[in-house]
């Protein structure tokens, strides 16, 4: 049992004289036991122990009693020492107090820590807390008195931003199904001075040190995002602080950020108004009326109906009543598009569309569509769509027919599409030239032998002219491939209604009869259609 440092009265002890060792037992001074007898001899290395008498005495079972155990009179004798464990990550050490063996030789706690440190500790030795329990130690107890000290990762950079730097233009959903196009927060407006990005640059950290003295070195800070200023943007001296040098919109896109002025109509677009090309924003708090154009190198955003105009924005297009195109409308943006609803009308995204429903349109989307609300239909005209398609109801069971394109960039579709259409043609050309050939082998074997040689070395040339056009076709054709989105896929809340034509990644099929929600998508060259799943 552990005790404190000072030599307290043991009930088993050596000591050696010259004529011998001897060992004393009192049983008044604590309990023990035959191997604990054996132990002090042999921590102690006592030789030639006369283990006949130690045996008898033992076996008396004395209450007391000194008699002499060994006529050499060599014992090993140890002062009190320490033991040092080190932890396994070497940041912490223990020590533990040994008591003296065969003597009252002490030491102070000065000692101590000088002992700790032949251990090969180099580092983290708490002093002050060791002088402090040094007089009441205990034996055989660790004490972690060694601390080593971790390393300070620095801390990254960082880009304050005093404006909404991201996107959300999905409609707030409501009651019902419906959907309100105008709780869409699409832009950021800026005063002049207005303070619209405060950068801080990354903290320094700090070394640790373990226990026996190695350096840990910390994790640099990242320095804080790279931010481009663009027109109208004002910087500070330090480069810390972004301002606004201008009122207008706030554009933040792929680190870039600059201030775009806005040009805002409040009446609808008409003969009043006229045309429109602008080099920034475009706000119309009303409608375009049919043959009018608005063009903006940014943002355009229209409240009102868009009838069968021209619409272009560089940026993203929000069409808040939606759009009624009467078969003439055209609208076109290099980013996302949001609309109410759109209706006979020629589409051209380079990102995602939004919107309720899209009738009878021609769509070209670079992204995904997705619909949603009471609607959420995408029925009659043609749609080719790059990655993916959501909506409630495709295509129509009776009337409007619906054909769907989806897996390849709309350029390259177009491209595809081509090829395909030429391929097609070639192997149908070719098969009626092969009935024809195969009605004239019946014939050419009752001519004479130049004859068939002729015949047969024409077909061969026949042959080869289709093998290496088709070869051609097909070749011109799979360098298209890579444009493929490979997770391209359909889902359909409620239905793909019967009559729908799908091309999905190479691969056609129309459907003859209704498919209740599913997922559409290709698995090795056939169109599957998969129930879908909850979140889907």
């Amino acid at each position: 049992m552990p005790f404190f440092g000072e030599t307290p009265e043991k009930p088993i002890a050596l000591r050696a004289k010259p004529d011998g060792v001897y060992l004393s037992l009192d049983k008044a001074k604590g309990a023990f036991t035959r191997n604990d007898i054996l132990d002090l001899l042999i921590e102690s290395r006592v030789k030639e122990v006369d283990f006949g008498l130690l045996n008898s005495v033992v076996d008396s079972d004395p209450y007391e009693i000194t008699f002499k155990v060994s006529n050499n009179s060599d014992v090993l004798v140890k002062k009190e020492d320490v033991k040092v464990d080190v932890s396994g990550d070497r940041m912490s050490a223990t020590v533990t107090f040994l008591p003296p063996l065969n003597c009252d030789d002490l030491i102070n706690a000065s000692e101590a820590v000088d002992l700790i440190r032949k251990n090969k500790i180099e580092y983290g030795i708490d002093e002050d807390k060791i002088y402090e329990l040094f007089p009441k130690r205990r034996y055989g107890v660790p004490y972690k008195v060694i601390e080593g000290t971790a390393p300070v990762n620095g801390v990254d950079g960082k880009a304050e931003f005093r404006f909404n730097s991201m996107k959300n233009y999905r409609p707030k959903e409501l009651a019902g199904g419906r959907v309100d196009y105008r709780q869409i927060h699409t832009y950021e407006m800026a005063i002049t001075d207005d303070i619209l990005i405060v950068l801080t640059p990354p903290q320094e950290g700090a070394d640790g040190m373990n226990v026996l003295g190695k350096r840990l070195p910390h994790k640099k800070g990242a320095p804080a995002p790279k931010i481009n200023p663009g027109k109208n943007i004002k910087v500070s001296e330090d480069g810390l602080t972004i301002r606004a040098a201008t009122n207008g919109r706030v554009v933040y896109k792929d680190r870039k950020i600059e201030v775009v002025p806005v040009l805002q109509i409040d009446s609808d677009v008409n003969n009043t108004v006229g045309n429109i090309d602008f080099v920034g924003a475009v706000v119309i708090k009303g409608g375009v009326l049919s043959g009018f154009s608005i063009k903006a190198t940014h943002n355009i955003e229209i409240g009102g109906v868009v009838e069968s105009a021209f619409i272009e924005s560089y940026c993203d297009l929000f069409l808040y009543a939606g759009v009624k195109g009467r078969g003439k409308g055209v609208v076109r943006a290099g980013g996302d598009i949001t609309a109410k609803y759109i209706d006979r009308c020629t589409v051209h995204a380079g990102g995602n569309i939004h919107a309720d429903s899209i009738t009878h349109s021609t769509v070209r989307c670079n992204g995904g569509i997705e619909l949603a609300g009471k609607d959420a239909m995408l029925v009659g005209g043609s749609a080719i769509v790059r990655e993916r398609i959501v909506a409630d109801v495709i295509g129509a069971k009776l009337s409007a027919y619906t054909e769907i394109n989806l897996g390849y960039p709309p350029d390259s579709f177009a491209k595809y599409r081509e090829l395909q259409e030429k391929i097609e043609y070639v192997a149908s050309e070719f098969a009626l030239v092969y009935d024809e050939h195969k009605r004239a082998l019946e014939k050419i074997n009752k001519a004479s032998q130049r004859e068939r040689d002729i015949y047969n070395l024409n077909w061969v040339n026949i042959k080869a002219y289709y093998d290496d056009k088709l070869d051609e076709l097909t070749v011109e054709q799979e360098l298209i491939a890579p444009d493929l989105f490979p997770e391209c896929y359909i889902s359909a809340r409620k239905m793909i209604c019967a009559g729908t034509r799908l091309f999905i990644a190479g691969v056609t099929d129309v459907l003859a009869e209704d498919v209740a929600k599913c997922k559409a998508y290709e698995c090795e060259k056939r169109i599957e259609y998969a129930p879908l799943r909850a979140g889907e």
